[in-house]
């Protein structure tokens, strides 16, 4: 058990491990402190930027090219963070459309998505993490990518962007715009299964949007015949947009807004 001091000690070797975060206990148990000493010494390295508290129990170690921000970037701690919660998670939304190269501009938040109950979203200085809560996903539904701290869960494109029309209010041109290129990554087989799993409402728009905006006719073929076997009603392709405009027979999706890409 180490005593006083040699704290940083802890935390370095937690470092040289690969790690870029730690959790009360992790240290705790290696420390022959009070617990008041033990959050004496912590308040201290957070003082000198040394490490951040994300949560109630775990912080992230800050190396020296974040050191002004004060903060890690949450993909370099997000897993270990939902391990030590025992959450099941994925990155998605505008954070997962940028893994792909198709956000265009670094969303300002990050973008979780959780399985019940609800988290509280995470609001430390320039870090900002928003959770979204979703039933049930499968495993066929994200894929890992492999960060400089391991691996992280990543919604598939077909997910992704049938997500961003379903959750949270991003705007109808900045997700043409990134269907602009996630297109490219989605298979017509893909779509036609995860489609089942989404409001029909979502499958209407993304279908629209893919075949009458981008002109993708054969990626959508598989979405056109499922929304049909499902109960459906006339949509605005602009969810809070105006009540009026063309609409297209094939989605019943009524265009009450101007598609323009932010490229």
């Amino acid at each position: 058990m180490m005593e006083r001091g040699q704290l940083e000690q802890v935390i370095y070797d937690i470092r040289a491990s690969g790690r870029y975060s730690f959790s009360w206990d992790d240290v705790r148990e290696k420390m022959n402190l009070s617990d008041k000493a033990l959050r004496q010494g912590l308040y201290r390295m957070k003082q000198k930027r040394r490490i951040a508290h994300v949560r109630k129990g775990f912080y992230v170690i800050i190396t020296p090219e974040y050191s002004s921000h004060g903060q890690l970037p949450p993909h370099l701690f997000l897993d270990d963070m939902m391990q030590w919660l025992g959450r099941r998670y994925y990155v998605g939304l505008l954070s997962a459309a940028a893994l792909y190269g198709a956000a265009h501009q670094q969303p300002m938040k990050y973008y979780v998505v959780i399985e019940p109950p609800a988290m509280r979203n995470i609001q430390k200085g320039d870090l900002s993490i928003d959770f979204f809560v979703k039933k049930i996903w499968g495993e066929k539904d994200v894929i890992q990518k492999k960060t400089d701290a391991g691996y992280l869960n990543v919604s598939i494109p077909e997910i992704t962007a049938l997500d961003l029309l379903t959750y949270g209010s991003f705007g109808i041109n900045r997700i043409y715009t990134i269907l602009e290129e996630l297109s490219e990554e989605m298979k017509q087989s893909t779509l036609t299964r995860v489609s089942q799993n989404f409001p029909v409402s979502s499958v209407q728009r993304l279908g629209y949007l893919l075949d009458k905006e981008l002109g993708n006719k054969k990626l959508v073929q598989g979405m056109l015949k499922g929304i049909k076997e499902r109960e459906k009603h006339t949509v605005l392709l602009q969810k809070e947009g105006v009540q009026q405009g063309h609409e297209d027979k094939d989605w019943q999706v009524i265009k009450n807004t101007t598609i323009e890409s932010d490229l």
